[in-house]
């Protein structure tokens, strides 16, 4: 997927997270036939608890449907500066995993 500085990040709805000490923990719930096999079976969990870092947090505390990625890479770069950096690169792979797996979906021009 080619992203462009100008598309919206927006959270998906059946995306699930809490937030414990100020960092975000998304929920990757297993579904489809294999896994309530090993639920059921194997005693395999129905989620999967993915603990974000301070820098993965700021993000998807600025993924709220208006931010462009824009916006965002410049709140990071604020916070962050030269820390962040190749801040786009980073950012981009980022954004594809959470929409990769299903977390976030990227608005379209």
């Amino acid at each position: 997927m080619k992203l462009d500085i100008k598309q919206i990040p927006v959270r998906n709805t059946e995306s699930y997270f809490d937030k414990e000490k100020n960092i975000y923990v998304l929920k990757m719930y297993h579904k489809g036939l294999n896994h309530k096999i090993a639920q059921k079976f194997f005693d395999k969990p129905k989620y999967s608890r993915i603990s974000l870092d301070q820098l993965g947090s700021l993000v998807w505390e600025n993924i709220d449907g208006t931010n462009t990625i824009e916006d965002i890479a410049e709140i990071i770069d604020q916070k962050y500066g030269e820390a962040a950096d190749p801040l786009y690169k980073r950012l981009f792979k980022y954004l594809i995993l959470l929409e990769k797996n299903k977390f976030i979906v990227i608005k379209k021009d």
